[in-house]
């Protein structure tokens, strides 16, 4: 699974609405997110991972996808993990698009 900084496929993003997590920490896998400046009254970032032809297979035949989140013994924020762009249709998409 490889992160992307294309996050919403065709669409470049402002410099500075893309933050890069894990930057400069070799130990980690870089995970570009978008932070839209004006739509973050909840904190909202957006990833997209690439699924490798063997993932692709993988979730195909046997269906799941596991997701392992370190806490740091802290409350877990929510995730929601999708198979679509959560921006389609969204005004927040169509404003940068447009």
């Amino acid at each position: 699974m490889i992160f992307t900084e294309e996050i919403i496929p065709g669409f470049k993003l402002p410099e500075n609405e893309l933050i890069i997590y894990a930057k400069d920490q070799p130990q980690y896998q870089q995970l570009p997110m978008w932070k839209k400046i004006d739509y973050d009254t909840e904190g909202l970032r957006i990833a997209r991972a690439k699924l490798t032809w063997k993932e692709r297979f993988q979730v195909f035949f046997k269906g799941s996808i596991w997701i392992r989140v370190l806490t740091f013994n802290r409350p877990l924020q929510p995730l929601l993990i999708e198979t679509r762009c959560p921006l389609q249709g969204s005004a927040m998409l169509d404003e940068e698009v447009n």
